[in-house]
This record gives C-alpha cells, sequence and structure tokens, in this order.
C-alpha cells in the first residue's frame, strides 16, 4: 500500500505537464503564484497610503535596493543611462555561487519600473536554473492611497520534480513581496 502512495505522489511530483496555481491574500498583501512545465507567474501587491512619487523612488533608485532585496549577499551597480541601470546580483550558498544581471527601466509618466535578467551565471546544478526572468513594479491609485503592484515572469530549469521547483520560485517572490512592503511602510511612515 505504501508503494502504492509513494508512486502515485512521485508521478504527481514529477509530471512535466503539472500545472500549479494558488492565490492567497495575506493582511496588506495579496498575490498569485501559477506555473505550468517550466515557466512561472508571479503577481502580487499591496496597498499604502504613501508618496507616489516616494514610492517610485524606493522602487527604482539603487540604493534602496538592499533594503528589500534581502536574500543577495551583494548587489552591484554595473552600468547606468538617463532612466534605466544594470545591477548583478550575487548569491552564495556554502561553495556555490549564482550571478544575475538585470537591467532595471524607469518609465515615469506610467508609474512603472521594468526590469529583465539579461544574463546569468550559475554555477551550482542542484537548484533551479533561471532560464528568463522579467516583470514589473507600478504604482496605481486607490481610494486615498496607492496600490504597488509587483508581476514576474519566468522559466525555471530544473532536474528537481516541478512542485519543488515551483514552491522555492513562489517563496522566493512571496518573501521578496513581504520584505518591499514592510520597507515601504517604514521608509514612507
Amino acid at each position: 500500500m505504501n508503494f502504492v502512495i509513494l508512486t502515485i505522489l512521485l508521478i504527481l511530483l514529477c509530471s512535466p505537464t503539472a500545472a500549479l496555481a494558488e492565490k492567497q491574500v495575506v493582511t496588506n498583501l495579496s498575490f498569485e503564484f501559477s506555473q505550468f512545465d517550466d515557466r512561472y507567474t508571479f503577481h502580487g501587491s499591496f496597498f499604502t497610503m504613501s508618496d507616489p512619487d516616494a514610492l517610485m523612488h524606493i522602487l527604482y533608485d539603487f540604493e534602496h535596493l538592499t533594503n528589500f532585496v534581502t536574500g543577495a549577499d551583494s548587489i552591484l551597480l554595473l552600468r547606468q543611462g538617463e532612466n534605466w541601470y544594470e545591477v548583478c546580483y550575487t548569491y552564495r550558498r556554502l561553495f556555490l555561487e549564482n550571478k544575475f544581471t538585470y537591467r532595471k527601466t524607469l518609465i515615469q509618466g506610467e508609474k512603472r519600473i521594468t526590469f529583465e535578467m539579461i544574463a546569468s551565471e550559475q554555477t551550482d546544478a542542484i537548484f533551479p536554473r533561471v532560464l528568463s526572468s522579467r516583470g514589473y513594479y507600478e504604482i496605481k491609485p486607490e481610494g486615498k492611497g496607492c496600490k504597488v503592484v509587483y508581476f514576474e515572469e519566468g522559466r525555471i530549469g530544473s532536474k528537481l520534480p516541478n512542485k519543488v521547483s515551483s514552491h522555492m520560485a513562489k517563496r522566493e517572490a512571496t518573501k521578496f513581496l513581504q520584505e518591499l512592503g514592510k520597507y515601504v511602510e517604514r521608509k514612507c511612515y
């Protein structure tokens, strides 16, 4: 009997076409995560009474990144232009090191900041490989405050079962959104 249950569980976990979708609301935070095969999307938001212009600075300016991207071991500004910059995030675990280079672009009139991974160096074969990642931050007026929207879509290559890699991606995106929300509240009030 245990063998049958284990076999069914392994089939469900390892299924390459397994789809996963989850929507949650936690206090002021709401998010939806979905994955199909190697593609995932994360759409999250939180409400704040913060000034939209102050929020744009927090979401875009390089000096704020280290305050809400708390999982990175180092964040390095590589290049910048008038409304864009490239930044490298380095993550270290024991003797493993992963680097991701992103381009962030400010679209002031739309109250939007886009980001796209333009390079990655991943030395470990254990954790899921990020094949692509892009998305945006957006500020939308709502009542007397505004909603901060965070959207990310990407592709993950992994030797791990889909449910394991999707759980890791969801956990990281949710943690990021929570840290961003906490930082906004600390900085703007």
